[in-house]
């Protein structure tokens, strides 16, 4: 453990590169000197190097580690896999984040919720498909062709994230692009939720293997409207994707930090547990 008093945030920021390992994971934890008191930013350093074990004990250890210190005290939580990556840029980007969120009062921001909880009320309609006893949604041929593409291995991307127009709820292309697991969540969006199909290709055991999974996520900052369409039409989006993709597992985040490397080795390969023998005959004398 290693534990820094310096007066000059930014500067004892960069000194921490010296000490993290380049295969060791570790949490950091950083007091706010520029956020309300007593507000604290996580660092969850999980390098690419890591080994597989150490990232599922630090992915699963995560949630208890926010427990423990009392969410109501964290004020963000960051992911790296690269010490480079922890310098200035990293929190005045989380800075300027934070000034974003502040913007609106308090008033303004229940308004806001309240108006579009309303109009999702008011608007929504039935524009799914329904076909033996499956709903699907309505889905555009770009998506189509790109989960067609995916399925097929191809070698153009192997990352696509959809969205979920709120006026036709027709389920639309954002993007493809190839990407490594740990930066997924880099290029979800924050503030609001949206569906993706990650192609994972890796290797367990030795033995290479691709695994398809279903990301669903909803950030804490996305509003009502968008919560309640999302989680409404979550299962009819999956069905509709299964349609041209096999499926391996479905996860879903509040927390775009929890999608990375660690937790997708966690849902595809989870730990067996042995039982525990409630009762063990006592060995014979001299055994």
């Amino acid at each position: 453990m290693y534990v820094s008093k310096s007066e000059d945030f930014y500067k004892d920021i960069s000194s921490i590169q010296s000490i993290l390992s380049d295969t060791k994971p570790s949490y950091i934890l950083c007091k706010e000197s520029f956020s309300i008191p007593e507000q604290t930013v996580i660092i969850h350093y999980v390098p690419e190097d890591a080994e597989i074990r150490d990232k599922m004990i630090y992915a699963s250890t995560y949630h208890t580690l926010i427990q423990s210190l009392g969410s109501n005290r964290i004020s963000r939580s960051i992911f790296i896999s690269n010490k480079k990556e922890l310098n200035i840029s990293l929190f005045k980007e989380h800075l300027e984040e934070i000034k974003r969120e502040d913007s609106l009062s308090i008033e303004e921001k229940n308004l806001q919720n309240v108006k579009n909880s309303q109009e999702y009320s008011i608007g929504c309609s039935s524009r799914q498909k329904y076909i033996n006893d499956t709903f699907f949604l309505n889905i555009s041929e770009e998506a189509k062709t790109a989960i067609e593409k995916l399925s097929k291995n191809t070698e153009e991307f192997n990352f696509i994230q959809l969205i979920n127009d709120p006026q036709t709820e027709i389920l639309n292309l954002k993007m493809t692009m190839s990407v490594k697991p740990n930066d997924i969540q880099h290029i979800l969006p924050s503030t609001s939720p949206c569906y993706s199909i990650y192609s994972w290709s890796h290797s367990y055991n030795n033995t290479p293997a691709i695994s398809r999974i279903f990301i669903y996520t909803c950030p804490k900052a996305s509003t009502i409207k968008e919560r309640m369409l999302y989680s409404s039409s979550c299962l009819m989006a999956l069905s509709t994707i299964k349609q041209w993709i096999p499926i391996d597992k479905k996860i879903e985040a509040h927390d775009l930090i929890d999608i990375n490397e660690a937790m997708f080795y966690s849902v595809i390969y989870p730990l067996i547990k042995k039982k525990q023998e409630c009762f063990l005959r006592p060995k014979r004398p001299g055994k």
